[in-house]
């Protein structure tokens, strides 16, 4: 059995993304196990701050379980608009997993559209927010020799067929709904069980919506 830990923030805690990807891989019988450490808002680079209690609970997280893959996820919008923050923190954290006899891999998370703040700041629009963000995550993969998941180009492929307000919240406009986290979830799916054919689906989610998820997160190629 495999075992994954993800480290972020809401991004991976909304809907409980990680139990979505377990009860995936385990719909037949049992190939994986999943855990979080979550922080909401966080940067990575929290985490490596001493003294602090997303520290501890990383240094015990980390020495305490043997993690077969440690997922990083970054701050939504910090890869496009302080890259270099993200990779500082990527390759700190990187080494730390693979001296514990793991493999890292980043979660690629989406643009936002109507990103007010970030327009307002850096007249980024959705295109350009987009187009720095999967470069980022790209790159750090790239430097670390480390898997990266395509969850926000396959959000992208659906966005651009009409499918934005399906996959990320009206409420605030950027966190994801039930059916974003589960195309992320069947994305992380298809990486830990290559072989594997999706059955489990949340119930709230209709049938053929849930298929169609299916379909974009295998539009890209891990």
């Amino acid at each position: 059995m495999k075992s994954i830990l993800f480290i972020g923030n809401s991004f991976t805690f909304f809907n409980d993304m990680p139990a979505m990807v377990q009860n995936i891989c385990n719909f037949r019988h049992d190939q994986i196990h999943t855990a979080k450490l979550t922080y909401g808002g966080y940067y990575l680079d929290q985490y490596l701050q001493p003294r602090t209690d997303a520290n501890d609970r990383l240094c015990s997280l980390l020495e305490g379980a043997g993690w077969d893959y440690v997922v990083l996820q970054e701050q939504s919008s910090c890869p496009a608009v302080e890259t270099q923050r993200f990779f500082r923190a990527s390759e700190e954290l990187c080494a730390r997993i693979r001296q514990i006899g793991a493999e890292p891999v980043f979660y690629e998370t989406w643009a936002y559209r109507n990103s007010l703040g970030l327009r307002k700041k850096l007249l980024l629009s959705y295109e350009a927010f987009a187009e720095k963000q999967f470069a980022a995550y790209e790159q750090a993969a790239q430097d670390n020799h480390a898997c990266c998941i395509p969850v926000g180009k396959c959000f992208d492929a659906a966005v651009h067929v009409g499918l934005y307000e399906r996959l990320i919240s009206a409420n605030d406009d950027y966190h994801p709904t039930l059916a974003g986290s589960y195309l992320a979830a069947v994305c992380f799916s298809h990486f830990l069980c290559p072989d594997l054919t999706v059955e489990w689906a949340p119930d709230t989610l209709e049938p053929d919506f849930s298929k169609s998820l299916c379909q974009y997160a295998q539009s890209e190629r891990f």
